[in-house]
């Protein structure tokens, strides 16, 4: 057993997780894949999915790390997921969250960062299993240098920053994909809806959750 696998079993660490836009479920559905943004500069302009990622993330202020799909362990970082609300949307749009198997953390080039990945001065980015350990640290530094201390009443599978992340290189397939959770019923009836159209499968596990989506 390696060591990140070690790690996962005793920190009960079940997902690994991404939230979206229906935009963005159209895209990934599409190419079985979420996929980075350095990657849609290649695409044909012309392209349904190149439009499709352009309105499913308006900017990001991180733009040396383009290359990386940005994910969280075992909750969405709901402070980030709150502004990314406010962006504007079409009435007819939501949001997904996708859970992805923890396996992932042990894949090539996954780097770990304690705390938002914008926060340079304050987050410490690493491979590996000291990467993975760093982010459940007694103490991280975060935003404006705030330190944040694991409290005894924490899960033990969050990591201390609720911001911290796992960057994960280029293209992460949905092969490894664990289910997509949603905020309610008509969400849950057009996400499943999507996936057969694009897919032909019936047999993605949509789960309806409103507690993921605030952060829990």
């Amino acid at each position: 057993m390696s060591n990140i696998k070690s790690f996962i079993a005793t920190h009960k660490i079940e997902e690994v997780l991404h939230f979206s836009t229906n935009h963005g479920l159209v895209g990934m559905a599409s190419l079985n894949a979420i996929i980075s943004r350095d990657q849609i500069k290649d695409m044909d302009p012309n392209s349904p999915l190149y439009a499709l990622n352009a309105k499913n993330a308006k900017f990001r202020s991180d733009p040396e790390w383009i290359e990386y799909v940005n994910l969280s362990i075992s909750r969405i970082n709901s402070s980030f997921f709150r502004f990314s609300r406010t962006w504007k949307r079409a009435p007819y749009d939501y949001w997904i969250i996708l859970s992805f198997k923890p396996e992932i953390l042990e894949h090539q080039n996954v780097v770990f960062s304690t705390t938002n990945n914008i926060y340079h001065r304050s987050c410490i980015r690493k491979q590996g299993i000291d990467g993975l350990k760093n982010c459940f640290a007694d103490s991280v530094i975060s935003k404006n240098n705030t330190r944040i201390t694991r409290t005894k009443d924490l899960p033990l599978n969050w990591t201390t920053c609720p911001e911290a992340e796992v960057l994960y290189y280029k293209t992460l397939s949905l092969d490894y994909l664990n289910c997509i959770y949603v905020e309610d019923n008509d969400t849950y009836d057009q996400v499943v809806t999507t996936l057969f159209a694009l897919t032909d499968k019936t047999d993605f596990n949509v789960i309806i959750n409103q507690d993921k989506f605030k952060g829990l």
